[in-house]
C-alpha cells in the first residue's frame, strides 16, 4: 500500500522511559524532551516502513499529540 499508520509512540531513549505528570513530577524542560523523542521515535518509525528512505514520504495526513498534565 502507499499509506502508513503509525500510533502510540512513548517518549522512550534506548532503555530509558520517560514517565509522569507534567507539573506534578515532570518539569516544562523534561516534558518538551519527552516530546522531542517522541517525534524523533515517529521519524524513525516513518524511516522504517519507508525501507529507510524518508524521501518517499509525500504527505502526513495527521498528527496528535496528548500530554498527561
Amino acid at each position: 500500500g502507499n499509506v502508513v499508520y503509525i500510533s502510540g509512540q512513548i517518549p522512550k531513549d534506548g532503555d530509558v522511559l520517560h514517565k509522569g505528570q507534567l507539573g506534578s513530577t515532570v518539569s516544562v524542560e523534561e516534558a518538551t524532551e519527552a516530546a522531542r523523542l517522541c517525534g524523533l521515535n515517529l521519524i524513525a518509525q516513518m524511516r522504517e516502513a519507508c525501507g529507510g528512505d524518508l524521501d518517499s514520504v509525500k504527505q502526513v495526513l495527521q498528527v496528535q499529540g496528548f500530554v498527561s498534565s
